[in-house]
């Protein structure tokens, strides 16, 4: 729901301090309109943005999470030049805890 993008627009607008975002998406999940306007209010306040696809330990198949990175990328109309980075967070056993991020 778009219930808070009026308020998180009114911060980015006076908030000059800002020097960047990070927007984290569901890998498995589709890109919905407030993804969207969210990504174009970062793009209107002239904020960079880096896209971080989480998850990504939930798509196991390599051309289906290319396919998915492509169809995200293109839902939510990201500039070539912005990057990107997968992230995910997994457990080799149970009294550790590993991260892997990935960039591409």
């Amino acid at each position: 729901q778009a219930h808070g993008l009026p308020l998180v627009e009114s911060y980015m607008a006076s908030s000059p301090w800002i020097a960047a975002g990070i927007f984290l998406v569901d890998i498995g999940k589709d890109v919905s309109p407030v993804d969207r306007a969210i990504v174009s209010l970062f793009k209107k306040h002239d904020i960079p943005i880096l896209l971080v696809l989480n998850k990504d330990d939930k798509i196991i198949d390599r051309n289906h999470r290319m396919e998915r990175i492509q169809r995200i990328r293109k839902d939510l109309r990201w500039p070539k030049e912005y990057p990107h980075v997968r992230y995910t967070s997994f457990t080799s056993n149970r009294s550790s805890k590993n991260q892997r991020v990935s960039r591409i």
